[in-house]
This record gives C-alpha cells, structure tokens and sequence, in this order.
C-alpha cells in the first residue's frame, strides 16, 4: 500500500513505510504550507478501516491529528495552519505520519478535532501590519499615553502599499510582528 503527498507548487513525495502500519514522511519549510493533499494509490485492505494523518514538529515526540483517508474518500486536502504558528517559523521540517486504524476510532478523532480559524488569523495579521503602519507616524516619540493621530492620506497610502505588498507576494502580511 502506498501513499503520496502533495503540497502545491512542489513535487508529490512519498512516504516511507515503518511498520506493517505505519508511514513517515518529511516536509521542509513547515511554515510555508498552507495546505497539503494526502492520497491512496491502491486501496485500503478493508473499508473497515481509514487512515489517519498526523503531524509532529521537533523533537518530534507527540502527535497532533490531521485528518482522515478512506477507501471512499481517497484523497483529501488539508488545510494546516502552520503559517500561522510563530513558533514553527525557523523549523526546518515536519514530519506527517499516517496511521491505519479502525473506522470507529477515526471518526471519533475527527468529531472531536478542533476547527482553525484561517480568516481570523487572516484578520488579525492584516490588522497588525495596518497598525505597525500607523504607529510608525509616531516616530521616536512613543509615550504609551498619548494617541496615535494620522491623517485620512495616510489609511489611502497604507492602502496602496498593502495593494503592491500584496501583488508581490500574496502572503506578505504573514510576515508581520
């Protein structure tokens, strides 16, 4: 039984087989997927059973729940939210394990699976960088009790900065501290 995983813009890799049960594979550059797509090349054994996705970052001592695959659904896209992580900024790898286990259990891990708020994270990172722009009309005189006063000309050229940020490379903002 084998496995492919494809993250967009680079090349399918294929994950190695441990055990009867069991495969790894590693992916660089973990804060720059933002999603992944794992797939079946052959069927499962039995339609009793799925496989489970997980992932792990340095030292690589737990696991975190991804997903699932299935004879009925062969492949799927997930979504990671790991650019959005600030800690696996300058890690060079993560590693994706996949799992065959009982139907049963699948579903329940996938119940119980948190959702990730990617338009939130999208909001608030856009948020920032429109406020790190303000702030720097402040200049050196930062006094914590004093307010931030800009003119209206200055939201138009965050604007128009944001618009070629942006044009250049779609997630600038991701960037921002």
């Amino acid at each position: 039984m084998t496995f492919g995983i494809l993250v967009p813009g680079r090349a399918v890799s294929a994950p190695v087989q441990e055990s009867e049960c069991r495969w790894i594979a590693e992916l660089p550059q973990p804060s720059t997927i933002h999603n992944l797509t794992i797939f079946l090349n052959q069927p499962l054994p039995t339609d009793q059973c799925g496989a489970g996705i997980y992932y792990s970052f340095a030292p690589f001592t737990s696991w975190e729940f991804l997903g699932v695959i299935t004879n009925v659904r062969p492949s799927d896209m997930f979504t990671t939210g790991w650019p959005f992580l600030p800690d696996i900024m300058n890690l060079a790898t993560v590693r994706i394990g996949i799992t065959i286990e009982l139907s049963s259990e699948l579903i329940v891990k996938v119940e119980n699976k948190p959702p990730i708020d990617i338009n939130k994270e999208v909001a608030k990172k856009i948020a920032l960088n429109l406020f790190r722009f303000i702030e720097s009309f402040n200049g050196n005189n930062i006094n914590s009790s004093e307010c931030i006063r800009v003119p209206q000309m200055v939201l138009d050229r965050w604007f128009v900065k944001f618009e070629e940020k942006y044009n250049r490379d779609p997630y600038f903002y991701m960037n921002t501290n």
